[in-house]
């Protein structure tokens, strides 16, 4: 049985940094434990088909340069089940296995300019209708080193048949 074309999705936009001091208001994404909320599941989502990808679009630190060095663990985001509120923590809900899966600049290579890095989810949990998916940002730096705006995509399917053709 093949699955319906019209359950797939793409949703996608941009989160906007606001500015961290008054001395100089640069704009950062704010570190917290809780979920800048992203969009809504319109039914069961199975996780591990999802497709995640994240773009620099401006650093913390000046409005510009958009690439990232590789470095230790200080720019760290992770995309999460914010449940049917979006409000709560996604600690224990990400849609990423940790390590590798998460977006940061940990990763070999950093993030050249304009480069968007993808990453599949991996989660023991899948979506129910009407849950908020969200992105958390664990980590982020002031400055050149750190995320300012990033534009965001997720691709998913809707609804959790036992075969996709």
């Amino acid at each position: 049985m093949s699955f319906p074309t019209m359950n797939a999705h793409v949703a996608q936009g941009v989160i906007i940094g606001k500015a961290v001091t008054t001395v100089t208001p640069l704009p950062q994404l704010a570190t917290s434990t809780s979920l800048y909320s992203l969009f809504d599941v319109p039914a069961v989502v199975d996780v591990s088909g999802m497709e995640f990808g994240l773009t620099i679009h401006q650093d913390a630190a000046s409005g510009g340069g958009v690439a990232m060095a590789s470095g230790a663990s200080t720019v760290v985001l992770r995309f999460g089940d914010g449940g049917t509120t979006g409000s709560q923590a996604a600690s224990t809900n990400y849609l990423l296995t940790s390590g590798t899966a998460d977006f940061g600049n940990s990763q070999a290579g950093g993030w050249v300019a304009g480069e968007m890095k993808a990453r599949t989810g991996a989660s023991t949990t899948d979506l129910d209708a009407d849950d908020v998916v969200g992105l958390q940002t664990l980590a982020n730096l002031s400055g050149a080193g750190g995320i300012g705006h990033i534009g965001w995509t997720v691709a998913y399917l809707q609804g959790k048949p036992a075969v996709i053709n």
